[in-house]
């Protein structure tokens, strides 16, 4: 489960709660975001050394930092789903995207994401 279900029934109550535009509701929990952290990093760093563990570690800190402050942000899969570096971040630590292959996903992904702004 990529978190996604939690988003759109976000994106659902934020319109039908009485207290609509008083607070936003997150479209993730604290605790389902920080489950992504761990994976992301392991997948990040699986099979470095040296200098190249050190750089994956501090890039794959640099990436959760910025996830987590985003997604406290983030109030429908709309808007998740327009920034390019959380969907990647969330793939990555699933084990679904990788690097080398981010420019593929993406094309996969454009329609998915024209579909559900659409």
């Amino acid at each position: 489960m990529l978190g996604l279900e939690a988003m759109s029934t976000a994106s659902t109550m934020t319109g039908s709660s009485p207290f609509a535009g008083d607070v936003p509701f997150p479209a993730m929990s604290e605790s389902l975001v920080d489950d992504y952290a761990p994976y992301y990093k392991q997948n990040k760093i699986r099979y470095l050394e040296g200098d190249e563990l050190t750089e994956a570690t501090d890039a794959a800190d640099q990436e959760i930092t910025y996830f987590r402050e985003q997604m406290a942000t983030i109030t429908t899969a709309s808007e998740f789903l327009a920034d390019d570096r959380l969907v990647s971040f969330v793939l990555e630590a699933k084990g679904i995207l990788m690097m080398s292959r981010r420019t593929r996903w993406k094309r996969c992904l454009l329609p998915m994401a024209q579909l559900k702004s659409g």
